[in-house]
């Protein structure tokens, strides 16, 4: 009975409360506070009931459960542990919003009757009507109730492309990206093709292995920024495949290896924390158009829904959602080498000037040749001294972080916002958008298993058990080459893998034949075959050999 009062005390007695809470330690603030009110919103999602009438007997835990969220919020601010985000997220809240209404069919397919509370909730929200919305409040959200709500704004802004369209013979061509001019006209594409692939509903991206990235990159750079939201479709031209999914899935993969590895120079990998970060040649920051166009591909696939293997530090994620960081602790993610360097000079006990003879300068590189940056006006004749190195270590962080990448960070900021800069991109912190761009890290085989469809197999026949058998023994690089080879993609979803609908479908009987997969559909086919042996062989066969449309 006292929620309703705390849930609607005025603002200056909230923040008193949510004061006199932060005073509690982090393990009764989270266990007595957090935890139950996080509980009792889950049984109030699982007794059922219409969303309206559920929504009015929530509202006042949603309240105080945010006073607690405050709270932890102010402990954090004095450098005291804060009840991690993921203790106010509820799960059921999340499944029941995101869940669908349909009706069954007299053919036994379902039908969508209506939007989900999802939907329904998020345009109250936008449209800014009176009363409780879930969407005020979304820390309550799952990641992946706010990866559908990234996907119901792209499906809005997919709907308003489509629409332009089919106006587009009324009111004339929109204003193209205008970034690809220097690579060239797509001029091997047929005329007719291209003109048909324009006027068509969809965005269809046209590509030829040989010149995968000029080929993806040059028709990004033709498109108008609306058309770039169409729903897209992949053609990998001189193949049979259809897009259902998976070639939308390899193509994406393929250029973000191609781009980052493939001696663009556009961005620099550090072995110690095995990622990439932007590169600070000269050469390179002239290349904004390029950087855009990452940005872009990124972008594409967030809108999308393609996970990618992006090798990046979240401080990434934390600039683009505007949030930049010019810390030590900063860029231990990006050069932990330096950033231990740098630490030892701040804690040097002598004469700093006499011993490291260090000015305001950098290493940098210009077209691959070595030189020095300044970090200063006059840096290059000004010593670094006891008195001095604060505000050295201060620039080279900024120089590594900031300033020396902005031109790149800019451009590819802009790219990747081109496609996802709507409301819901601020619900996300980093942490949630690096999770929905690359997926979960971890590869939980057993939720899999668990969740796991067969087609002509039954989950107790010799095949199967010898498939779960041959696959847990995997390595990781096993795990993912399985994952890329039936699925188009080699990480978890948002949510971790038993969130992927795999289907283990029965091809035939007992034979030499390998699997095969349909990665549109997430389907692994096979034989029924009859020893372990046979199916670690056929299957480690088809796994590291796979490309396109049929084994290399």
């Amino acid at each position: 009975h006292s929620l309703p009062r705390l849930a609607s005390l005025s603002p200056p007695a909230s923040r008193r409360a949510a004061e006199l809470l932060s005073a509690a330690p982090n393990e009764v603030l989270g266990g007595r506070v957090v935890r139950p009110l996080r509980e009792l919103l889950e049984r109030l999602f699982c007794r059922g009931g219409s969303l309206a009438a559920l929504t009015e007997r929530v509202a006042p835990v949603v309240g105080t459960l945010s006073l607690a969220r405050d709270a932890s919020a102010l402990a954090a601010a004095r450098g005291l542990p804060a009840v991690p985000a993921a203790e106010f997220r509820c799960a059921a809240l999340s499944e029941r919003l995101c869940a669908v209404p349909t009706q069954q069919l007299p053919n036994g397919t379902h039908q969508q009757t209506g939007p989900s509370g999802l939907q329904r909730d998020y345009a109250a929200w936008a449209q800014g009507e009176a009363g409780f919305t879930f969407c005020s409040q979304p820390w309550l959200f799952s990641v992946a109730a706010k990866g559908k709500l990234l996907q119901l704004e792209a499906a809005l802004r997919m709907q308003h492309s489509q629409q332009v369209a089919l106006r587009h013979s009324l009111f004339g061509p929109q204003p193209r990206l205008g970034i690809g001019a220097k690579r060239g006209a797509l001029a091997w594409l047929p005329a007719d093709v291209a003109a048909a692939d324009a006027a068509a509903p969809f965005l269809v991206l046209r590509v030829r292995r040989a010149s995968l990235v000029e080929d993806a990159l040059e028709s990004l750079a033709g498109n108008t920024p609306l058309s770039l939201l169409k729903p897209l479709r992949v053609v990998f031209v001189g193949e049979e495949g259809i897009d259902e999914g998976g070639l939308r899935k390899e193509l994406f993969q393929l250029l973000i290896e191609a781009l980052f590895t493939g001696g663009y120079g556009l961005f620099v990998w550090n072995e110690e924390v095995r990622c990439f970060w932007f590169s600070r040649d000269s050469l390179a920051q002239e290349g904004a158009a390029d950087y855009l166009l990452v940005g872009l591909v990124v972008g594409l696939a967030i809108h999308n829904g393609i996970i990618l293997d992006l090798k990046v530090p979240t401080l990434l994620f934390s600039q683009v959602l505007g949030e930049p960081s010019a810390s030590l602790e900063s860029l231990k993610q990006v050069d932990p080498e330096l950033a231990r360097g740098l630490a030892q000079l701040l804690e040097f006990d002598g004469d700093v000037e006499v011993t490291f003879m260090a000015t305001f300068t950098v290493a940098a590189t210009a077209c691959g040749e070595p030189k020095t940056a300044e970090l200063l006006p006059g840096g290059a004749d000004r010593p670094v001294t006891n008195e001095s190195r604060e505000e050295y270590v201060r620039l080279v962080v900024e120089h590594i972080l900031l300033t020396g990448v902005r031109p790149a960070f800019d451009a590819f900021r802009r790219g990747l916002l081109t496609l996802c800069d709507g409301p819901a991109l601020s619900f996300l912190s980093p942490e949630e958008l690096e999770e929905l761009v690359c997926g979960t890290p971890h590869l939980d085989f057993a939720a899999l298993q668990a969740n796991t469809k067969y087609d002509g197999f039954r989950e107790t026949d010799v095949t199967v058990k010898h498939f779960w058998e041959v696959v847990h023994a995997y390595s990781t690089d096993e795990k993912r080459a399985l994952l890329a080879f039936a699925t188009g993609c080699d990480r978890a979803p948002v949510g971790g893998l038993g969130k992927l609908k795999l289907i283990l479908q029965k091809s035939g009987p007992d034979s030499m034949a390998l699997p095969h997969s349909h990665t549109c559909f997430n389907l692994l086919a096979m034989p029924a075959y009859t020893s372990r042996g046979k199916m670690r062989d056929r299957l480690g066969i088809a796994i590291h050999n796979a490309k396109g449309f049929g084994l290399q």
